[in-house]
């Protein structure tokens, strides 16, 4: 147990110095430097990846206050650039329950940003009556103007061998709107890539009463490795 909780607090540590402690990337960078970003990002995003090998990891050497992470397989491809040259992915998201049927289709749209001299990442959830046959309807693809009253951007920047992303000020607080009932929910969203894996930490919170409804207590991210 001793060595398990080693191993773990040592994982924890590696998380925070990845990108992943939260912080918001402060330190603008030139425009070249962003679009290096954004071709890491366009050569190491797309393919099939799963956190089973995390699962392992937990199960053998002690997993975090919440427990193992659940067993997810998320699928992401480029899709055709947004109309002001947006370079934009397609994810999908299976689980064990059902792993034929994705339980999450969403669109990453990503741009540099030159007046902040960082990459913005919009992220937005395709409703699943939009997927037709694992194929998005037109209607399901917002337009890159669409894309700018997308709340919560995320900006990435670079790290040695990787890169990664937090939004402003870590939680960043959203509007539901009519459809989603009204108010308004907090929320987190940090990523972390390299050639071969794609780490997620998010979550949301009640805007009142800032209970956790969403994610991990414990900030472990799921940790997903390309496996082809």
């Amino acid at each position: 147990m001793i060595k398990a909780r080693f191993v773990f607090a040592a994982a924890l540590a590696v998380t925070a110095s990845m990108g992943l402690s939260g912080s918001y990337p402060a330190n603008a960078q030139s425009v070249t430097e962003a679009r290096s970003v954004l071709e890491d990002i366009e050569r190491w995003l797309p393919g099939s990846f799963d956190n089973e090998s995390q699962i392992l990891v937990e199960a053998t050497l002690g997993a975090g206050a919440d427990g193992i992470h659940e067993w997810y397989h998320i699928e992401i491809s480029k899709i055709a650039n947004g109309d002001n040259g947006s370079l934009r992915f397609r994810s999908m998201m299976k689980d064990r329950a059902n792993p034929s049927a994705p339980i999450e289709h969403a669109v990453f749209a990503f741009r540099v940003d030159e007046e902040m001299g960082l990459v913005r990442m919009d992220r937005y959830r395709v409703p699943l009556e939009d997927v037709d046959n694992g194929r998005l309807r037109d209607r399901a693809i917002k337009t890159d103007k669409e894309l700018l009253d997308v709340q919560c951007p995320v900006f990435w920047q670079p790290g040695p061998g990787y890169v990664y992303a937090a939004m402003q000020g870590v939680w960043c607080e959203m509007s539901l709107g009519e459809f989603g009932g009204g108010g308004t929910i907090i929320v987190r969203g940090d990523y972390h890539l390299t050639v071969d894996e794609f780490w997620m930490l998010s979550a949301t919170r009640d805007s009142e009463t800032n209970v956790l409804t969403r994610g991990r207590a414990d900030d472990i991210p799921l940790r997903l490795k390309k496996v082809k």
